[in-house]
Parts: C-alpha cells; structure tokens; sequence
C-alpha cells in the first residue's frame, strides 16, 4: 500500500504548470492511490486530466466554485467505496480480491480556525468504530513547535488537536526528505514555512505496517510538497542500460570517434579485438551524447533532486529565504521551457530519430500496469502483496519447473544413447559436402556487409549500440566482422 498527497492548488486550467509536474509525479513514484487537494474543479475535469494514466477508480467531492475539492485517483485493482464524504474529508474503505481490506481518511483540514474544533469532534465520532486506519493529508494544524519556521510563535488550536489526537491514540508516521511541507511564498522577515502535510496511524494500523514512512518532496508549483507514504521500505530498481538514439549518427562527429576507436592497437583474437574495440567506443559515445543531446521540455527529476538537496536543511529564516530564491529561480527556467515546448510540440511534433509518441507511450504505460502483479496466492488460502515474496516465489516456481531432475535413473552412457536416438528420429537437415566446401572458400565482403544493414532495423548490439552505427559508418568495425565470420566459418567446418 502506498499513497501520494498533494495540495495541488487548482487543476483548472488546462495550461497550469502543477499538471505535467503531477504527471512525472505519477509516473515517478508509482503510486497507488494519489491525494489531490483543493483542485477547484470538478471531479470529471481531473479525471479527464489523468486519463492518460489510466486510472482504475476515481472518485472525489465537487469543488464548490473555485475553492476546494478532493480526489482519489487509484491504479491497483482495488474497490474504492466512499463511506463518507464532506468538503474537508473523504473516508473510504479498500477492498482487496483475497479479502484483504484496508481503512483510509483522506483529509484536507478545515483552514479557518473557528471550525477546526467542530471537524475534529465529527472526525472522532466516526473513526471511533474503526480500530484500523491512516490518516492522509494537508492536516492544516501544527502539533509541534520544530515544525514552524518563522512567524508567530504560538500555535493556535494545538490543545484542542492534541486532545483529539491522545482520543483515537493517533501515532504521528516518521518522514525523511525536507521538514517543511508548506510556505507562504514571502521574502525576507515575512517568510514562514511550516509541515502541513502529514499521516497518522491508529495503533493496529501501525502494528500491522510497522516499516511505513513518508517521502517528503521539495515545494515546487504549489506553496505544499507533495508526500509519499509507503507501508515498506522501497525495493531497488535497476536502471536500463543507456541507448543513444539515431540522431547520433548524422552527426559528423561519429565517424571520427569510430576512426579513433579502431585505430587502437589490441592483441588478441579477432571477434576479442572486435568486443574491445565496441567496450572502448560505448564509453566514448555516451560521453560524446551526454554532453550534446538536447533536452527539450522540463527535466523534473533534476529539478527536484537540486532543490531536495537545499530544502532538507533549512533550520533557519536566511537558508529558508535562500531556498525560495533558488526555488523561484528555478520555476522561472522551467515555466519559459514549459511554454516553449507546449509552442513547439504544434509546430514539429516528431523530431530527427526514434522519438517515441505520446499515444504509444501511454499505451506502453498501459501494458506495464495491466500486467503489474499486486497480490500473489502462494498458498490454497494464503495470499501475499509483498513485493519480494513474491519475486522469490516467481523465481522458485520456473526454477523447480526448468531445473534438472534431482533423481537421476539412468547413466549418463544410456542419457547419450537415447538423445542421440531421439535426433536420428527428427532427421535433421545436415550439410551436403558442397556446402561445406562452401563455407570454407573465401567469403565476399559484401555478404557479411548485408546482414549488418539488415540489423540496423533490427537488434541492438551490446544492448545499447544501435545497429545503424554499422550501416552509417562500416569502415573500420566492418573488417573485424569480415574476419569474425571468416575464422567462425573455418572452425564450423573442421569440427
């Protein structure tokens, strides 16, 4: 189970930059469920907002004109039923098809303090029949004062939060990431930031999750952060190996770099030579793209990175004000990239190379989360969402079914005999004694140059070297493929 909350400030306009940025979010963290507050439309117009995602369930409460509304987006094959709603929260019961079944308030705290006594009065009643559950969201009320930054020092309403809290025996989620979670958009003096954004765990709830925690993520195009609550500690994600696309290779530079590669002198064997001479020019050539390819548009995960590093030690008014220059900054390079690429994307959408559509990546997208495994039965009547049980249950299975037979019932003279009859019996093509002249005589270069054009369309080679660099420039690797295929061809015969 895992949840993304944002205060997201109003989703309706459709040129609102918090719109891609929700979207990276998504696409990102990979949530569950996703939070959204005071969205100031209706609970259609951000459902047709995320349509690309392809959500699951949404549901939500009607913004009332321009001011609040809530939504719960969710991805995970869940049923969502909405047992209450009002304008400040919506509390929802999670089924899961083993039965599994999970109680979460989703909540935006009432902003004007005359009517925060009364919501936690109403709050208390309803939960008191529900021994599990977390709470989510902007709690609009601070309940320490290490929270606060700048402004006053006292803190209004916190003996009637605390009361209620001490009531249900709420247990406050440990964050990591940047403390302050809210900010009021001011310089100087005027500055005030604060954690506004929270979760909280009945007992039972934090006994059956215990390992939860909250990713708190920098303050970006709302005055709130986005927070991500996980009941597990994340598992590690391998990254892909790095691809350079086409656009490479029209570049002048290519031929160069491939020259100089190849002019380095490496003993050994051929096909030896031929894969040192590929390591050697896979390292230059990503320098050489990395240092060259144009990004256009915004690169969220840079962003957020540089501003997470200097948001997670603010402790003070001058590095609080510090952070907002930066942060300032920083929304002024990424608006003008934003603008720019929305002009852009009307005037050339496809670009020079292999640049993948937003229709086929939302269809990829697609494929990814329908084929996504959230609960696994590992038993008749045992089921498990947990990740790595169920990796290691997967693996098990094809290891036991693809594995050798622990037994053995005959030797290995007689396991030879019978494979051997078994290939008589499928009479196999074998080569006459023409074709195997053939495959000795000296090969045309040409035949082994045709493959490698063939390819360019094909495979990769390496995994990340694209064909079309044997098409573009076949000089100097194509000799060793010449010779490759040569001495391959020699050894196939004399065994």
């Amino acid at each position: 189970m895992n949840i993304l909350s944002l205060n997201c400030r109003g989703l309706n306009t459709s040129d609102a930059p918090i719109i891609p940025y929700i979207r990276w979010l998504v696409a990102t963290v990979k949530p569950m469920f996703l939070f959204l507050q005071e969205t100031k439309c209706s609970v259609a117009h951000v459902q047709s907002v995320l349509r690309t995602t392809n959500p699951h369930t949404v549901v939500g409460v009607d913004a009332l004109g321009y001011s609040g509304g809530l939504v719960v987006v969710s991805w995970a094959p869940f049923a969502v039923n909405v047992l209450r709603s009002t304008c400040n929260f919506m509390f929802c019961k999670i089924s899961a098809n083993n039965g599994m079944i999970w109680y979460v308030l989703f909540l935006y705290g009432e902003s004007r303090q005359e009517f925060r006594n009364s919501l936690w009065d109403q709050l208390l009643h309803l939960l008191e029949a529900y021994p599990d559950f977390v709470i989510i969201g902007d709690i609009n009320q601070l309940d320490h004062y290490g929270d606060k930054l700048g402004g006053s020092t006292m803190i209004r309403g916190w003996e009637e939060f605390t009361t209620w809290k001490h009531a249900l025996q709420l247990q406050d989620i440990p964050f990591v990431g940047p403390r302050f979670t809210w900010t009021n958009n001011r310089d100087g003096v005027d500055l005030i930031m604060e954690r506004l954004d929270r979760v909280y765990a009945s007992p039972n709830w934090n006994d059956r999750y215990p390992l939860g925690f909250i990713k708190n993520f920098p303050i970006l195009h709302s005055d709130h952060a986005a927070i991500f609550y996980q009941t597990e500690p994340p598992t590690q994600i391998h990254r892909r190996p790095y691809q350079f696309e086409n656009w490479c290779l029209l570049h002048p530079d290519l031929t160069n770099i491939i020259s100089s590669v190849w002019r380095i002198p490496i003993v050994g064997s051929t096909m030896y030579r031929f894969t040192k001479h590929l390591s050697i020019f896979r390292t230059q050539i990503r320098r050489w793209c990395l240092d060259h390819k144009v990004v256009w548009g915004i690169d969220w995960q840079e962003l957020s990175t540089k501003l997470m590093a200097n948001a997670t030690d603010i402790s003070s008014l001058p590095q609080g004000n510090a952070f907002m220059f930066q942060r300032q900054q920083e929304l002024n390079k990424s608006a003008l990239a934003h603008s720019y690429w929305s002009q852009r994307s009307k005037d050339k959408f496809v670009q020079i190379g292999d640049l993948p559509t937003k229709f086929f990546y939302n269809k990829m997208r697609q494929k990814q989360r329908a084929a996504y495994i959230y609960l696994l039965r590992i038993a008749d009547d045992q089921w498990t969402e947990d990740g790595p049980t169920i990796v290691k249950t997967i693996l098990h299975h094809f290891k036991v079914a693809y594995g050798p037979s622990q037994v053995s019932t005959a030797s290995d003279q007689v396991q030879d005999e019978a494979i051997d009859l078994v290939l008589r019996d499928l009479n196999l093509p074998h080569l006459s004694p023409s074709q195997q002249q053939q495959l000795i005589r000296p090969s045309l270069r040409m035949k082994c140059m045709r493959p490698c054009w063939y390819w360019s369309g094909q495979i990769s080679w390496d995994g990340w070297i694209n064909g079309g660099v044997f098409q573009t420039s076949l000089g100097c690797p194509g000799n060793e493929v010449f010779q490759a295929v040569n001495h391959f061809s020699q050894q196939v015969h004399t065994s």
